[in-house]
């Protein structure tokens, strides 16, 4: 692999949009969740509500965009994501306090603002960048995310600390503009593909005849319950608990937040096909044995020690299926026809995945509490040791 492959301006572009969409989505995800768990009285029951909402939404609105960018210009597509953003960033400084009793039309915004962002940012990706430059263009992506995740919760959790969520609100507007405007600097892909309508049962029929589709789509369903699902979000809802102020969250999510830059960096000069299945094993064995330490000795010790470990895990993990999930769709089994088929499909298995681990959340608000959440980890690192053990397998599979 030529790891000194350089990146196109469409890849670039891609890269500076999805750093904007993650300054917005730090302050809709992460520190929305945290003024959720502040203004209601039962938080797991409200932000499970919040999330399976989004998500429900979010499968649909994927299945629904196929045929607009089978025949539309995605680049119109991808300007709509910015939308459901700025929406919500409205009725935060118009509803203020009063915005955690409307978590339902929030996730149904949040789920339309996924579906419009994710599914053309991938289907560009597997148009524009290179299969020699993928490593470095997913590794890339994600370090200028992280990079962005060093300032920005520090400054969004300093100047909601001190001043409010209804300010810091306006002020992602003016993110949402930007977004808006690197959106535009795309280009359409030269190469041109025979505009038709949805043609799921063709890609059914390759993935009847591919075990190695059906593998990489069950290991995304373990990742959106995992480490794309409620992994995150259960973490996140620790360190409010244990930490008790949004200074610290936004401090805490900067600290480690350093620790993956530097490995997204090394990955993605350094990183080449063989070297994916022993970087796989060790990162899941780490991740999983600082994970257990956790659940099994809260502290705040060892929920520091996990975030370090898992900065760096996950991101090999999640960077490594990635790629993965790009090079499969520049193989023979996914034709060109059904490209859009495969990354939709793709993102409704991570998408399935999420809606089984937020439902099981919502069960433990329910019916539990913060003494069963811990024990719900235990689920969740199995999902861990099945993605590495699946990623280890397929990989010999994909040149």
């Amino acid at each position: 692999m030529n790891t000194n492959a350089k990146l196109t301006r469409n890849a670039k572009a891609l890269i500076a949009v999805h750093l904007l969409y993650n300054v917005a989505a730090l302050f809709l995800n992460t520190f929305f969740i945290s003024f959720v768990m502040r203004n209601v009285q039962n938080e797991i029951e409200a932000i499970s509500v919040l999330t399976l909402s989004w998500f429900i939404i979010q499968i649909i609105a994927f299945f629904a965009l196929v045929g607009k960018l089978k025949t539309g210009n995605k680049i119109n597509v991808f300007r709509l994501s910015v939308l459901p953003s700025a929406i919500c960033c409205l009725m935060i400084i118009g509803l203020g306090s009063e915005v955690v009793h409307w978590v339902i039309p929030m996730g149904i915004l949040l789920g339309m603002r996924d579906a419009l962002h994710w599914l053309p940012m991938h289907t560009m990706a597997g148009e524009v960048v290179a299969k020699e430059s993928m490593t470095k263009f997913t590794s890339y992506r994600t370090m200028m995310t992280g990079i962005t995740r060093v300032v920005a919760p520090v400054l969004l959790g300093f100047f909601i600390t001190i001043e409010s969520y209804e300010s810091v609100a306006g002020a992602l507007l003016v993110v949402c503009a930007l977004d808006f405007l690197c959106i535009s600097l795309l280009k359409p892909p030269k190469k041109r593909v025979k505009k038709s309508g949805p043609d799921f049962a063709g890609l059914y029929r390759s993935i009847k005849r591919t075990p190695l589709i059906r593998k990489l789509f069950l290991i995304e369903v373990l990742n959106g319950i995992s480490m794309f699902g409620a992994l995150s979000t259960v973490i996140t809802m620790y360190t409010v608990y244990l930490f008790k102020t949004d200074l610290n969250l936004g401090i805490f999510t900067t600290v480690f937040a350093m620790s993956a830059i530097l490995t997204n960096y090394v990955f993605g000069k350094f990183g080449q096909p063989r070297m994916f299945p022993p970087i796989l094993v060790v990162s899941t064995i780490g991740l999983c044995c600082s994970l257990l330490l956790f659940v099994f000795a809260v502290s705040e010790a060892t929920f520091i020690l996990y975030n370090l470990v898992s900065s760096i895990a996950i991101t090999l993990i999640s960077s490594i299926t990635m790629i993965n999930v790009y090079n499969v769709s520049k193989k023979s089994c996914v034709k060109d026809k059904h490209k859009i088929e495969y990354f939709t499909l793709r993102e409704a298995m991570l998408t399935i995945g999420r809606m089984i681990a937020f439902g099981g959340l919502l069960l433990i608000g329910i019916y539990g509490g913060y003494e069963w959440l811990r024990w719900y980890l235990v689920f969740l690192i199995m999902s861990v040791v099945a993605i590495g053990y699946l990623s280890i397998k397929i990989n010999r599979y994909i040149k």
